[in-house]
């Protein structure tokens, strides 16, 4: 599998955004735009908990790189080079912070 954890993330949120958004550089030049809504940042998967505070830099970092893993793993194949758009969820959040 490819590793991600050495990719360039910055953050790109225009000032009008209901949410958060970033720019990663990945494997092979390949970039990611990822959008999270409020409601991601905010919001729980379906029958689980909430956490009772805000994600940390790091958790958010954690929950889109690993986002960003499970893209270049899913079809379509990436290409590098290219740019792909891909949406961050409260499930991404809660799985690479281990909290499902």
């Amino acid at each position: 599998m490819v590793s991600v954890e050495d990719s360039e993330v910055r953050e790109v949120t225009p000032g009008t955004m209901d949410g958060r958004r970033w720019e990663v550089v990945g494997p092979d030049d390949i970039t990611f735009v990822v959008t999270a809504t409020d409601r991601a940042l905010l919001g729980t998967p379906g029958g689980t908990p909430p956490i009772g505070r805000a994600w940390s830099e790091y958790e958010i970092r954690k929950g889109l790189l690993g986002a960003v893993q499970l893209s270049l793993v899913r079809p379509p194949e990436k290409v590098g080079g290219e740019t792909y758009e891909i949406n961050l969820t409260s499930r991404d959040l809660y799985e690479a912070n281990g909290r499902l």
